[in-house]
C-alpha cells in the first residue's frame, strides 16, 4: 500500500513538472502512442485515462471494452486513449499535441 502511494506521488510530481514546462518532445509523442493500444490490463491499472481523439480525461472505470479486450473512450468511442499507468501526462496540452501529431498529421507540434 505504501509503495502504491509513493508511486502515485511520484507520478503526480512528474506530471506537474511537465505541465509547468509544457515540454512535449517528438520522442514523447511517438513513444506515448505505443501505450494507446488500449489493452485491458494496462488501462485497468490506471485511475485516470485521457482520450486524444476528443481531449477528455475520465475515470479508467468508465472505459468501454470490446469483445477483443480493446478499450474505447466512453465519450467519443475512439481507441486513442492513454492510461495514467503509462506515465505520460494526461493534461489537455499533451493530449492536444498527441491529437495534432497522430490524428491530424501535424509535424510542427513540438
Amino acid at each position: 500500500m505504501l509503495s502504491e502511494i509513493m508511486d502515485r506521488l511520484s507520478f503526480i510530481k512528474s506530471y506537474h513538472e511537465l505541465m509547468k514546462k509544457n515540454l512535449y518532445t517528438l520522442s514523447m509523442l511517438v513513444n506515448a502512442n505505443r501505450f494507446a493500444d488500449n489493452r485491458k490490463e494496462e488501462l485497468c491499472r490506471s485511475l485516470l485515462c485521457g482520450c486524444y481523439g476528443c481531449l477528455v480525461v475520465f475515470l479508467a472505470n468508465d472505459v468501454r471494452f470490446d469483445e477483443d479486450g480493446l478499450g474505447r473512450c466512453p465519450f467519443c468511442g475512439s481507441r486513442h486513449i492513454l492510461g495514467q499507468s503509462s506515465a505520460y501526462p494526461l493534461d489537455k496540452g499533451f493530449l492536444k499535441a498527441m491529437q495534432e501529431y497522430h490524428l491530424k498529421g501535424g509535424q510542427d507540434v513540438v
